[in-house]
């Protein structure tokens, strides 16, 4: 015997029609809860047709747009509740996931982003097992052209935690992006949509050229923090703020290194082009090395700095002058001086002090190149000359003149009324000079 059963009205929580604008789900059965949706070529979104069995049952579709994207859609489901709400029914359209296959050579790569946007490039590169696979292991870097600040933002692998560097966070869907991997793989990713054109417009913008290593200072461990700022010519070229130097542990040993991103004269007017010569100062102290612009390099230069020697510059220094007087000769007058710190020096020049000077009051003696070794081995000429006073013969006094600069007269009278110890000359009196080299 065959019996049947007649569900009483209240208690029918079924539908009576399904369907899924431009989606193919197949013949439709009230007593069939789970349908794939296949969407037709070039349908981005859908509407939600569904009927019931009976009056005053509740239907809901989720999502409840009237007109529902398919972008990042994995299910619709309608859920219907009996008139007196004992039972529900669950129907569900499941759409497969498209993957797109990312063919990577290695070296730098351009793609554009199928997959959804907001993905953080960490979870992106090690997927989710299933739809995506994980190249983390083979990714050096990423850079991203960000339209509004017109500059590229970079993500480095192993870089994470050094502050200013990897200023990539997330992918955008449809972006395109510059991708350099160590040896050739397939990256498989959910696909949402395909962008050519934002390929090709990436690969038209020169990307920035990156250098790191090593910091050192002869005078002993280069500090971090640090800014590093990348220059060609007198224009900074840096592609974004300037990222401090940093302390990292090499071979079980702290060292300092750095890293700079040099932007192309197409991005920042005055900057570099392949070939063009970068220079870098980190802190406010020169670098002894020069870097090449060079984009192609993977994923960046590796360049060791050198911070250059820093130069005190020698403000003043201070002679000692004395001035010798011939017994034998007493028309013939000599100049000794005594750089601080060193020994006497006698100028064998002879001094002649018949002529008078133009106020008439003062003979004035003809000038003695003294050549002065400063600071760090360097060295300066200066002139020295002798006066005596008509008025008061028994008064000298000396003049110096640095190289390049003019005339000063020092006050300081000189007393020559002592003799030498080998009774040949009339020996001055030192007289300490401070000659500013500014």
């Amino acid at each position: 015997k065959v019996y049947t059963y007649n569900m009483p009205d209240a208690l029918d929580a079924r539908l009576a029609s399904l369907s899924l604008s431009g989606i193919e789900i197949g013949e439709f059965d009230p007593g069939k809860t789970d349908y794939e949706g296949v969407a037709g070529e070039g349908v981005t979104e859908t509407t939600v047709t569904a009927e019931a069995m009976q009056r005053r049952t509740d239907v809901a579709i989720d999502p409840p747009d009237a007109d529902v994207a398919l972008e990042g859609l994995t299910e619709i489901t309608v859920t219907v509740t009996s008139a007196d709400g004992s039972r529900t029914k669950t129907y569900r359209v499941a759409f497969k996931q498209a993957v797109a296959e990312i063919a990577l050579e290695a070296g730098w790569n351009t793609f554009a982003w199928p997959g959804a946007g907001g993905v953080a490039i960490a979870d992106a590169l090690r997927g989710d097992g299933d739809l995506a696979n994980d190249i983390s292991a083979t990714v050096a870097a990423l850079y991203g052209w960000d339209e509004e600040a017109s500059a590229w933002l970079a993500f480095f692998s192993g870089l994470e935690d050094v502050p200013g560097v990897n200023t990539l966070a997330t992918l955008v869907q449809g972006s395109a992006y510059w991708i350099a991997v160590t040896e050739p793989v397939t990256w498989t990713v959910p696909a949402l949509t395909t962008v050519a054109v934002a390929v090709a417009e990436v690969e038209a913008t020169a990307r920035a050229s990156a250098f790191t290593g090593t910091v050192t200072d002869p005078g002993g461990d280069a500090a971090e923090g640090l800014a590093v700022e990348a220059y060609v010519g007198d224009t900074r070229c840096n592609a974004g703020e300037p990222v401090a130097t940093y302390r990292a542990l090499e071979d079980g040993r702290a060292v300092t290194r750095y890293y700079a991103s040099v932007a192309h004269a197409d991005q920042l007017a005055g900057c570099a082009a392949a070939g063009g010569d970068v220079t870098f100062r980190i802190g406010d102290r020169a670098v002894v090395e020069t870097g090449t612009w060079n984009n192609t390099a993977y994923p960046w230069q590796t360049l060791d700095l050198t911070l250059a020697q820093e130069t005190v510059t020698q403000e003043t220094v201070t002679i000692d002058v004395t001035v010798w007087r011939s017994v034998a000769f007493p028309e013939r007058y000599y100049v000794s001086t005594r750089p601080e710190g060193q020994d006497w020096t006698t100028h064998q020049t002879i001094i002649d002090l018949t002529a008078l000077s133009s106020s008439g009051r003062f003979y004035q003696g003809s000038p003695v190149p003294v050549e002065i070794e400063l600071d760090g081995g360097a060295t300066l000429t200066i002139d020295v000359t002798v006066w005596r006073s008509v008025a008061f013969p028994e008064r000298y006094y000396v003049s110096t003149r640095p190289e390049g600069q003019g005339w000063t007269t020092h006050d300081t009278i000189i007393d020559l009324t002592t003799l030498s110890n080998s009774g040949r000359f009339h020996q001055g009196s030192p007289v300490p000079i401070e000659v500013d080299l500014q």
